[in-house]
């Protein structure tokens, strides 16, 4: 597109929003997207023919699926994206309007598809009967948060059985006065750095006519935000649970490493013949890890489940 014809578009395009408040997110930052990443989907699919599709799954690498649910009243959709977690790019999208049940069938479906993705549903109203359905099905990858909004638990987000541990804790993520805030900052951050790779134009449409009414982030009157709710919440999960978590199996992966490198007899030179190295298995015993001396091994792996 030409400078004029960009400035002439955009003076045309912002005119229909800027009266109305201020964006939230810098219009020159989502025309870049628009220019840069935006593509038109490689398929369509779902029971609507609402689900787009830039990339199918690549059984190395891990998903998020982040769904936000319809209030139930006509005026919005429910949405999810899904997101690659490492490279943060835009692989999968729906907006529609299913009935809460087949919505909650369509996420374990596309999940499932995913890798077992990391399914996050915001639990607000409607969300509720979303999430009863994953849970009726059993999928084994569905997100918990603590009680406090605030309190992201980095050990226990993957999990639908209800030990008294998991009691503790709420299915789905929750939205509120305290969260909301985090989670629109969290997107506007992705965004400046052009951190995450969108490739929606109905998501970046929807950032067009996102705007602060009365100080608060919200879809301008006519227009959705749920597109944007989705990512933003997927977002912030990357960002605090994931990453905690992976910071705990580092540590945990660094702790048995020294206790390995420490607890090995240096009286041993090398394993007996036919025993294979296992970096995640110690020498216990009298024969430290010799068994024709009386010793055996035991395997440290539980400590990362």
């Amino acid at each position: 597109m030409a400078l004029g014809g960009e400035r002439a578009f955009r003076q045309e395009y912002e005119a229909e929003f800027i009266g109305s408040g201020n964006t939230v997110f810098d219009s020159d930052i989502i025309m870049y997207y628009k220019d840069t990443f935006k593509q038109d989907p490689v398929s369509k699919s779902g029971p609507d023919g609402n689900v787009w599709i830039w990339e199918q799954p690549n059984y190395t690498k891990t998903y998020l699926l982040c769904a936000d649910v319809a209030r139930g009243d006509g005026s919005d959709y429910s949405t999810f994206q899904i997101i690659e977690a490492n490279s943060c790019t835009q692989v999968a999208e729906y907006k529609g309007k299913l009935e809460t049940e087949d919505f909650g069938h369509l996420i374990v479906e596309m999940a499932t598809k995913y890798n077992d993705a990391l399914v996050i549903v915001e639990n607000a109203q409607q969300g509720w009967a979303v999430l009863q359905v994953i849970i009726n099905r059993n999928y084994k990858n569905l997100f918990y948060m603590s009680d406090d909004p605030l309190v992201i638990e980095e050990t226990r987000h993957m999990t639908n059985k209800w030990t008294h541990y998991d009691r503790k804790k709420v299915p789905g993520f929750t939205t509120s006065v305290k969260t909301r805030p985090l989670i629109i900052s969290k997107l506007d951050e992705y965004l400046r750095g052009k951190a995450v790779m969108i490739r929606s134009n109905r998501l970046l449409d929807e950032m067009m006519t996102f705007i602060w009414n009365n100080g608060k982030p919200e879809a301008q009157e006519n227009s959705n935000d749920d597109l944007i709710m989705a990512l933003a919440i997927g977002l912030w999960i990357r960002d605090t649970s994931l990453k905690l978590y992976q910071q705990n199996m580092d540590l945990t992966k660094h702790a048995v490493d020294g206790i390995i490198r420490q607890g090995v007899d240096p009286d041993i030179k090398q394993l007996p013949k036919g025993m294979p190295y296992d970096p995640y298995s110690i020498p216990v015993g009298p024969g430290r890890g010799n068994p024709y001396q009386g010793g055996g091994t035991e395997d440290l792996r539980w400590l990362f489940k």
